[in-house]
């Protein structure tokens, strides 16, 4: 005989199959291995009923002749709807859910205020997911490691929040005071009080940046948020008129500004491992994998080249080559010339201003600390 506790399951899915009556779904059950009663169908049936989510099933109930009652659930299609349409998507849903609150979002949403939402998710999940998603234990089991994430302090927090008001007003903002450190020498930063659009806010490697636009000349900023310290807003308002196609980040890798307009056709080739790594993970909308016989991995990206692409491509040092293009590959040497000289005569880094083509200083005595 077969534990209960997954009966509602096994009737669950037979009311999704097709309509049951009590006593199809008796001799359905107990064909399963189940020995229950018709009463005991019923209170399943309430059970089931009462843990859909009105806005994507319905417990549907037919009387026919003599008053016999037929049972079946209608799934609702909606289209564009954010709600899960199936068991994998809920999935995911899930998981996402559980990362937003274990990760950067963690300066928003403590661990002790997760109840709501866990409670949420297995009200409205269906049964199936309930029962494998292990929720509870995804709150208690999941570790954040917190490399390189970003640390946000109160005030950051309510400019994220102001931010996204002027997003959702559509209205333009200043920064009245940037962060002195982090924009030391920095040439790709707007003015103090100049008159900023924004245009959306990415959330990448644990960092949340604005990306705006000058109203007074046009040029494009990508500002993590550290950067700005006070911010102000303004009363102007900007429309449809505002060209944001002239903006287009799509074709970016990564969120700091190119070296130009131009969209590469990059091809980078990886040995096995970490070849097999990088196919298995997300770094642009737009890769494509093709594996060699030999089980080397070729990678193939659309984008423009800006100074993250150097880095992202640098991380794996001996592990990568870059077959195309030419451009990107002397923008590369510029850059391990500069590692060579700083490295073996001590010269002082470079500060990043955001241009992929500074060279090292030439050798001299290193600045008292």
């Amino acid at each position: 005989m077969k534990e209960n506790k997954t009966l509602s399951f096994t009737i669950y899915y037979a009311l999704k199959d097709k309509p049951q009556s009590i006593e199809s779904l008796l001799e359905y059950v107990q064909k399963a291995g189940y020995t229950i009663s018709a009463r005991s169908i019923y209170r399943h049936i309430q059970k089931i009923d009462d843990s859909l989510d009105p806005s994507t099933e319905k417990l549907e109930i037919e009387v026919g002749n003599y008053g016999k009652k037929t049972f079946f659930i209608h799934q609702k299609t909606i289209e564009n709807s954010p709600i899960p349409k199936n068991n994998a998507e809920w999935a995911d849903f899930i998981i996402q859910q559980f990362l937003f609150i274990k990760t950067a979002h963690q300066h928003f949403v403590k661990n002790d205020k997760s109840k709501p939402l866990i409670d949420w998710l297995i009200n409205h999940a269906p049964l199936k997911v309930k029962e494998i998603s292990g929720m509870y234990s995804f709150v208690h089991y999941f570790e954040n490691s917190e490399f390189g994430q970003a640390n946000l302090s109160t005030g950051q927090k309510q400019i994220l929040l102001d931010l996204l008001w002027c997003l959702q007003n559509d209205t333009c903002f200043k920064v009245t005071e940037f962060d002195h450190i982090t924009t030391l020498k920095h040439d790709l930063i707007p003015k103090v009080n100049q008159v900023l659009k924004p245009i959306k806010i990415v959330y990448h490697r644990g960092d949340f940046i604005i990306n705006c636009a000058s109203l007074n000349n046009g040029s494009f900023f990508a500002l993590e948020l550290e950067k700005i310290k006070k911010l102000k807003f303004t009363e102007v308002k900007i429309g449809n008129e505002f060209n944001l196609e002239e903006y287009d980040t799509k074709n970016n890798f990564g969120i700091h500004p190119p070296i130009n307009k131009t969209i590469y056709q990059i091809k980078l080739l990886f040995p096995p491992t970490p070849g097999g790594y990088v196919m298995n993970r997300r770094w642009h909308h737009s890769q494509k994998f093709k594996k060699r016989r030999n089980g080397y991995v070729e990678m193939e990206l659309t984008c423009r080249i800006c100074i993250e692409l150097l880095g992202w491509i640098m991380m794996w040092m001996d592990n990568v080559e870059v077959l195309a293009p030419q451009k990107l590959n002397d923008l590369l040497k510029v850059r391990i010339a500069n590692m060579q000289k700083i490295n073996a005569h001590q010269i002082p880094p470079i500060n990043n201003s955001d241009s992929l083509t500074a060279k090292a200083p030439k050798k001299k005595a290193r600045l008292k600390q």
